[in-house]
Formats: C-alpha cells, sequence, structure tokens
C-alpha cells in the first residue's frame, strides 16, 4: 500500500480525535491541535510543538497520524492507526512509511525513538520486529529506539 503525508488540518484533527484506540489507551489526544488552530497557528501544532501528519491511503482517505519531533540529532515518533485497521496486518508498513518520511523530514537523524505503554504487547513486538530496541523503562511506558545509520 503505497502512503501519503500531509501536514494535518482541523478537519482531520476532529476525526483523529474521535478514534478509539483500545480501552487503556481511550481517544487520541488531539487537544494540542484544537489550541494551535484556535491560536490561529498557519501550520498545526501538536504535543511539545511536533509537526503532526495525516496519512492517507491510495484513495484518499484518512487512515492515521504521524507525529515527529525533533530530539538532537535523531527523531521521535507517535503514531496512531485508525482503529478499523488495526489488527489486519497494516501496521509493520504502515510504521515503516512513517520512519521513511521522517528521515525526509530529519536527513541528518541518526535514529528515530518513540514511547509505547508496557500494556501494549502487541506493539511492542511489532516495534522490536521493525528493529526497535528498548532503551529505558519508564513508569507505564517504554522508550524504545532504532538506529537509522551509524556515525
Amino acid at each position: 500500500m503505497a502512503y501519503g503525508f500531509s501536514l494535518l488540518n482541523i478537519q482531520q484533527v476532529r476525526v483523529i480525535s474521535r478514534w478509539m484506540m483500545s480501552k487503556a489507551e481511550g481517544k487520541v489526544d488531539m487537544s494540542a491541535y484544537i489550541k494551535s488552530y484556535e491560536r490561529g497557528d498557519k501550520v498545526l501544532k501538536g504535543p511539545g510543538n511536533c509537526l503532526g501528519y495525516a496519512v492517507l491511503d491510495e484513495a484518499s482517505q484518512l487512515i492515521g497520524l504521524f507525529e515527529y519531533y525533533r530530539r538532537g540529532k535523531d527523531f521521535e515518533i507517535g503514531l496512531a492507526l485508525t482503529p478499523a485497521l488495526r489488527g489486519k496486518g497494516k501496521g509493520y508498513a504502515f510504521i515503516e512509511a512513517g520512519i521513511l518520511f521522517g528521515e525526509k523530514i530529519f536527513p541528518e537523524a541518526h535514529a528515530v525513538m518513540l514511547e509505547v505503554k508496557k500494556s501494549n504487547r502487541v506493539a511492542i513486538k511489532l516495534y522490536r520486529q521493525l528493529g526497535f530496541l528498548e532503551i529505558k523503562d519508564l513508569k507505564s511506558d517504554i522508550r524504545m529506539k532504532k538506529v537509522l545509520k551509524k556515525d
């Protein structure tokens, strides 16, 4: 599947804000984007001033969200895949596409990081398959890192 990435607009933010990820995770928190819109920002900013991108499928349907944060030489991602596609074997390609897009935004990056709930065993397994390693045990989350290129 080919994916398209575009900066989030307020209509997409409102759709994503209704996505229920799981009972433990709840809905995707899009409040930072809504506040950014209300401030009149031309480019909507997410939590921590991240850049949020809508992910579209070949039919230009909204299927996901990627958030990108600069972390020194590296970058961090946040992501959400529409509940309609979760558990259908789409996650691996979706995350790979998001990482490749992140490398275009941050071509100097040496690694990509993310945080995942410890209770989300399916996601942790998928991230490991993608080459992520656990680097820090947080209270309820795990920080993971994937090396993109060596120094």
